[in-house]
């Protein structure tokens, strides 16, 4: 009798393994149909959306989407954007943080990388409700930028966002006790303050 309970486990053992081993081959045939995909027309979103899972598993800091924002990759981030904006937070690499605190979007706010800034508001509002190690929120990061180069950014980040969310980003105090318009009269950014100033 004992022989025929080993022989069933091993049977349902072998069982598991063809099954795990036919959704392995599955996947790898889909990942292969996205790969030649992206080569034959530059269009990385079937592998973004095959692959999503692995690079939300990637614990390197910085996380490869900083890097690729820094490096200026836009095309490459808006379709990432486009398939992950929807993932639950939990695996979301839209809220990956870098050792700074910075989430994507905060990183964006600091390169003033308005394209990129608008995909993932757009995306998801609630994102702008992150702030980095130093309690800085895209405004305060927007408005720390020299020579009023984000006066634009900021003009049309106010523009998009809804009421309740300007106001709470706009009054928040960052760890120094600053609201961005402070941060703003600092950099004698007079642009960036009178658009702070008037919303």
């Amino acid at each position: 009798m004992v022989y025929c309970t080993d022989f069933s486990s091993h049977c349902l053992w072998i069982l598991f393994l063809v099954d795990k081993n036919a959704k392995f081959d599955k996947y790898l045939g889909q990942l292969q149909e996205a790969i030649v995909e992206f080569v034959r027309t530059n269009n990385p979103s079937k592998l973004f959306r095959r692959t999503r899972l692995l690079l939300a598993k990637c614990d390197e800091n910085p996380p490869p989407v900083d890097d690729a924002i820094r490096h200026g990759h836009i095309d490459l981030i808006l379709k990432l954007i486009e398939q992950v904006g929807d993932v639950s937070p939990s695996n979301s690499l839209l809220e990956r943080e870098n050792d700074d605190g910075e989430t994507p979007l905060l990183l964006s706010a600091k390169l003033n990388q308005w394209i990129l800034i608008e995909a993932l508001l757009k995306k998801r509002f609630e994102l702008s409700d992150k702030t980095d190690k130093y309690g800085n929120n895209i405004l305060h990061l927007l408005a720390n930028i020299s020579d009023d180069k984000a006066d634009e950014t900021i003009k049309n980040v106010l523009a998009i966002l809804p009421d309740d969310i300007r106001t709470k980003l706009l009054k928040k105090k960052n760890k120094d006790n600053q609201i961005p318009m402070d941060i703003a009269q600092t950099k004698n950014n007079t642009h960036c303050i009178d658009l702070l100033k008037t919303s």
